[in-house]
């Protein structure tokens, strides 16, 4: 089977790993501040977190794999149709973006409620910029293979 455009494989990636990034961190946050201060809930929270994210990054990583068949030509009919790069770079750079601006929100709104203790902000504030980071890692191969379209590296 192939796809008429298979950097639509890597937009479907990006945005399963962005969304479920996202909202495992929202949870992981909410989690931390319904409760108390404890560096044992810390480092609990973000086992959880982390155990959620390899789950997550599993479909994306599959769809990545099949579009880099695809695009290499393992799957690929000899006269394979031109593929247009523009419209899936573009959602790809809205999907990225979306994940930024949520986990900065959160963030924000983690920093300025006044009931939850310094240390609670600054774990909060310290994941959000690691979060942000896998939120990004798998779009950011979505762009580098638009790029390599949109350029004719492949």
């Amino acid at each position: 089977m192939t796809l008429q455009n298979p950097l639509w494989l890597f937009v479907i990636a990006s945005a399963i790993c962005v969304v479920g990034i996202f909202f495992s961190f929202k949870q992981m946050v909410s989690n931390i501040v319904s409760s108390e201060y404890s560096q044992e809930l810390f480092a609990k929270e973000f086992e959880r977190f982390i155990v959620r994210l390899a789950a997550i990054e599993a479909v994306p990583v599959l769809l990545i794999a099949f579009g880099i068949l695809q695009i290499f030509g393992s799957f690929q009919i000899i006269d394979h149709p031109v593929v247009e790069p523009v419209v899936p770079l573009i959602v790809t750079l809205l999907i990225m973006a979306f994940g930024a601006v949520n986990i900065f929100l959160t963030r924000m709104q983690i920093q300025q409620d006044p009931h939850l203790t310094d240390s609670a902000k600054r774990y909060v504030a310290n994941q959000s910029i690691i979060v942000l980071a896998l939120v990004n890692a798998l779009p950011l191969i979505s762009l580098v293979f638009c790029m390599m379209v949109l350029t004719g590296s492949v």
